[in-house]
């Protein structure tokens, strides 16, 4: 007897477990002669049948140093091995040299040196053109070559930074925020159990994203914190800041429209976006409006619904997962310097 597995159009297992030649049934126009949902009798011959064995595909499992060099008797190599380890990028094992390709520029991480003068080494004269991640890659990751760089946080609403990153993301990160305002996402270390997995929420990890592309954006993003001043709603684009006392009032206002979460996700996206294009503080920036509406993009994969704005009337609709509707609308309170964020559910 042998064991036998056919599959129909639809992907789908048709039948199993038959004799070498034999009557089988199938489903769903398969082999192109039955008819869709439509049961057929179909004579099954096999001539020249032969059966290779291949075993199943090894999970690859490397463990590095913070330059990224593979500690070799630890890992667990994959079959076939991938070239894409240390921060995703391609190993290069031509002539032995096990470069790693960064797009710029070649990194050794055998001396934790490029092998290639920074591109924009004029920009950092008191570091070495061949440093990788200011020689700390552990608080610096330099994405494509070009410049390691980072977020900085000032102002009043350090604390409420801080925990606004960890519930954002459920408790999964921390914020470490040093004397400098530099911003570091650190693991907590948090196991949480979400349908037998553990793992982040689709939206935990979108809020989480946003975060890590500011601190590795190529642009130094400055963001000034304020708390309940009248004369910032939610976020100033001009004057680079975000309001945290009104960040809290999403989640206040109940369930749906926007999260705070996904309020400071898109805050934060447009001070990346603004930096990025060359922005300055007090001015508005060219692109604004495109830059808005990328910054929606990344508050909705926070928030898991769809934004639709009305500039007539200033209503914000947001389209949930389960087929209803909420209509938002921000408003400023200049007696308490805190917006208030209304949200009404619609069926």
């Amino acid at each position: 007897m042998l064991s036998v597995t056919f599959f129909d159009r639809c992907l789908k297992p048709a039948a199993g477990c038959y004799p070498r030649t034999t009557t089988v049934k199938t489903r769903c126009n398969s082999f192109g002669q039955t008819a869709k949902n439509a049961w057929k009798c179909v004579d099954v011959f096999f001539d020249d049948l032969v059966i290779v064995y291949k075993p199943a595909l090894a999970v690859q499992e490397t463990h590095y140093s913070p330059f990224g060099l593979v500690l070799k008797g630890i890992e667990k190599a994959g079959s076939p091995n991938s070239d894409f380890q240390y921060n995703g990028k391609e190993t290069q094992e031509e002539l032995g040299l096990n470069w790693i390709d960064y797009g710029a520029r070649n990194y050794d991480p055998q001396l934790g040196r490029w092998h290639n003068v920074d591109p924009l080494a004029d920009e950092m004269r008191r570091h070495s053109p061949y440093n990788y991640a200011f020689d700390n890659p552990i608080r610096f990751i330099d994405p494509d070559g070009m410049k390691p760089d980072e977020l900085i946080v000032t102002g009043v609403a350090i604390e409420e930074v801080k925990k606004q990153i960890s519930n954002g993301s459920g408790g999964f990160y921390s914020a470490d925020i040093d004397k400098d305002g530099k911003v570091t996402l650190v693991s907590t270390g948090l196991d949480k159990e979400i349908d037998g997995m553990f793992s982040m929420t689709k939206g935990q990890a979108a809020f989480v994203q946003t975060i890590n592309e500011a601190i590795n954006s190529l642009s130094k993003i400055s963001i000034e914190t304020v708390n309940a001043d009248a004369s910032v709603t939610v976020g100033s684009i001009i004057a680079n800041q975000i309001d945290m006392a009104d960040i809290a009032e999403f989640d206040k206002a109940g369930p749906g429209g926007a999260s705070s979460a996904g309020a400071f996700s898109h805050e934060v996206k447009e001070q990346q976006l603004k930096a990025e294009a060359g922005g300055v503080k007090g001015v508005y920036p060219a692109g604004a409006g495109l830059m808005h509406h990328n910054a929606t993009k990344a508050e909705n994969r926070t928030n898991g619904n769809l934004r639709v704005e009305d500039p007539a009337t200033g209503t914000n609709t947001f389209y949930e997962k389960d087929g209803t509707k909420t209509d938002q609308t921000v408003n400023p309170n200049p007696a308490t310097g805190v917006a208030t964020v209304t949200k009404v559910k619609i069926p």
